[in-house]
């Protein structure tokens, strides 16, 4: 669905817009907003890599949520896309 996730960066807060439809594992590039590098006088990339969490646990109503979900927008990964 999408998300605004404020991450801190080297030199105070960063914005991250994340797309919907992002997949766990996607990295996102802040150019010029890394570390020093001291030898050539410029700053590198800041990178940033999505890792989505899922509940452990759900209560019965949002489990039947997730079960209509499922059964409305059909995905099988191994299968492309």
């Amino acid at each position: 669905m999408g998300a605004r996730v404020e991450l801190p960066g080297p030199d105070g807060r960063l914005a991250l817009k994340v797309p919907p439809g992002t997949q766990s594992g996607t990295s996102f590039r802040f150019k010029g907003k890394g570390f020093p590098d001291l030898k050539r006088n410029e700053r590198g990339d800041f990178l940033v890599t999505v890792h989505i969490a899922v509940p452990d646990a759900i209560d019965a109503a949002s489990r039947e949520l997730v079960s209509e979900f499922e059964r409305r927008n059909p995905f099988h990964p191994r299968e492309g896309r």
